[in-house]
């Protein structure tokens, strides 16, 4: 069973779990309040892990970035092929 983590810049991990699509949820979450601009979340990096595996990371001011699971496939297809 996969592990997935969303860890967020001055928070630390705020998700662990085996479901991908509940972590997507977090993930983007988190990254929606970063880019918001306000409060503890603005500007901080998002970071979504799958067994320790780096998957997706939001920086601020940079477009998100995909890795591992099939990085070479298209980027939509690749979402949550989870």
């Amino acid at each position: 069973m996969k592990n997935f983590s969303v860890i967020v810049g001055n928070i630390g991990n705020v998700h662990n779990g085996n479901n991908g699509g509940a972590a997507k949820i977090v993930y983007n979450d988190y990254v929606r309040q970063s880019k918001g601009g306000a409060g503890r979340m603005s500007n901080e990096p998002v970071i979504l892990l799958c067994d320790d595996e780096l998957i997706k990371e939001y920086s601020p001011g940079e477009k998100p970035i995909i890795h591992g699971l099939g990085a070479t496939r298209s980027r939509q297809k690749l979402e949550w092929e989870l």
